[in-house]
């Protein structure tokens, strides 16, 4: 083969990968995006449950529930936030 010949098949085989990573990276992007909202609404649920008598604004803080949500959210933002960025850098020209 031609040298000009080997760099489109190269090119070719790097679009195919290329688009895989992004379907990859859609397919987790979406499944983040469940995560995220089920959590959101767990916290939502939580949040409306009457805080017995004398606990205060910060009872719910205590609840394990509550706080193993609490804690994962930010980690699930953080995840769909480098995703994005990294699906961002794959379609950039």
């Amino acid at each position: 083969p031609v040298s000009g010949e080997d760099d489109v098949l190269m090119s070719e085989a790097e679009r195919e990968a290329r688009r895989q990573r992004l379907e990859d990276i859609d397919d987790r992007i979406a499944s983040l995006q469940t995560d995220i909202a089920a959590s959101e609404e767990a916290l939502k649920a939580l949040l409306v449950i009457p805080v017995p008598e004398g606990g205060g604004p910060l009872a719910m803080a205590d609840d394990p529930t509550f706080r193993e949500v609490a804690d994962r959210l930010p980690k699930l933002l953080s995840d769909l936030r480098a995703l994005e960025d990294e699906r961002a850098e794959l379609q950039a020209p």
